[in-house]
This record gives C-alpha cells, sequence and structure tokens, in this order.
C-alpha cells in the first residue's frame, strides 16, 4: 500500500479504501517560523464519522509522529488539519 504524503496549510484527507487497511506510521512537519497545531484523524466519507488518532503542538520546524497500527475501516481515509504549513507522511498497508 502507498505512502501518501505532502504539504498542506489547512486541512487534506486522502481517498478512502475499499478494504480494510491500518496506518503503520506518520510524521509531521511544521514548516513555519512560528508555532502550529495538528489534528490527525479517521473520517468515514460520506458520513463525517471523526476519529482523532492525534493531536500535536508543534514548535517552529519542529516535527513528530507516531509509530503503531491503526486500524483504518472500509471506507475509511485519513484527515489532517493543521493551523500553519506542514509536511505529512503515512505509511497504509491492507490488513
Amino acid at each position: 500500500m502507498p505512502v501518501i504524503q505532502g504539504t498542506t496549510s489547512g486541512s487534506v484527507a486522502g481517498v478512502a479504501y475499499n478494504i480494510p487497511s491500518k496506518i503503520v506510521s506518520y510524521r509531521v512537519c511544521n514548516n513555519t517560523a512560528g508555532a502550529i497545531t495538528v489534528t490527525v484523524s479517521i473520517v468515514e466519507l460520506g458520513v463525517g464519522n471523526i476519529r482523532n488518532i492525534g493531536y500535536y503542538s508543534l514548535a517552529a520546524n519542529a516535527c513528530d509522529g507516531l509509530v503503531a497500527d491503526i486500524i483504518l475501516p472500509e471506507g475509511f481515509t485519513v484527515y489532517l488539519a493543521a493551523s500553519g504549513s506542514c509536511d505529512y507522511w503515512f505509511s497504509i498497508k491492507n490488513i
């Protein structure tokens, strides 16, 4: 399965998977000269059922993340909301 990566300065949602998957790791990095907050969630597309899996307050140019097996049920996707510019990487595998 893919590594989803990119940069956002607001919110971004990935593509929903039609098979059960798991997030095996993710990382978020602040690109700004000031502090930002980042919320990482999974969301059921078309329903809006949101489950927060991480909240980070990142200082200037700081990074944080998680290595774990987080179940991504069928029809769910990764959703990230940031108060400033940040890079993100998610590694997702089939169950």
